[in-house]
């Protein structure tokens, strides 16, 4: 009994960062990290909004329906181009040590939270004291024609840990009026950045020991960026 017990809170953490509403209709594709556009002089700059901005993540177990959490993650800051209301490059950058877990706090529950959260800045996953930032930088933004429920394709480098990844998922943004709204929902696999801990993916042995604590290696990812037009600078 203890042994299961300890197993549970081992196993509890195994889910990685970034609202719990699950799109399981997109995975991000991923590939090698790719060139990012130059800067264009005549883009306009807008200013990521941090306090209106937010990065949701929401992992589930494998083999049991009714576990899952969620959590966020800070942008620390962020900047985005645009010429003719279609955006041409920017970056944002991502406080890894304000990993939070949503669900456990809300239900009052810090003990285990905060068990959680730390499991989740440890080296057995985002080693925060070594890796305190992650950054996202746009390689590519193409209009998506013919499709109701997406704008957008996005493209980008996430690099966590210093692995640079190039992953590309579909989304929505609105530009009008000197403010920016992007939105996009979508899974990646969080071995991809060598997060391991847990993951049936990378550790199968797992599977035979505690088989209802395997946590997915998909976790889904919720983007709500928001950006206001810097004031053009006389040249």
């Amino acid at each position: 009994m203890k042994k299961n017990f300890l197993l549970l809170l081992l196993a509890l953490p195994a889910v990685m960062f970034m609202s719990s509403c699950k799109d399981k209709d997109q995975n991000a594709e991923v590939a090698d990290a790719q060139d990012a556009p130059a800067a264009n002089l005549s883009s306009a700059q807008y200013l990521v909004n941090i306090n209106d901005s937010r990065v949701g993540w929401f992992a589930e177990k494998k083999f049991v329906s009714d576990w899952n959490h969620s959590g966020t993650i800070n942008i620390s800051s962020g900047t985005i181009d645009v010429k003719d209301n279609e955006i041409t490059g920017g970056e944002f950058t991502l406080d890894m040590k304000s990993i939070d877990n949503v669900d456990l706090r809300e239900k009052g529950d810090m003990k285990m939270h905060d068990k959680f959260v730390g499991h989740l800045k440890s080296p057995d996953f985002f080693s925060v004291d070594s890796f305190p930032t992650a950054k996202f930088v746009i390689t590519k933004v193409s209009p998506v024609t013919g499709d109701e429920k997406y704008t957008h394709e996005i493209s980008g480098n996430l690099t966590i840990k210093n692995i640079e990844k190039n992953i590309t998922f579909k989304g929505n943004i609105k530009v009008g009026n000197g403010s920016l709204n992007a939105k996009a929902n979508f899974d990646i696999q969080r071995s991809w950045w060598n997060v391991r801990w847990g993951s049936d993916v990378l550790d199968p042995s797992l599977i035979d020991d505690a088989k209802d604590m395997i946590v997915k290696d998909e976790v889904n990812m919720d983007l709500n960026i928001s950006a206001t037009a810097l004031p053009k600078t006389e040249s």
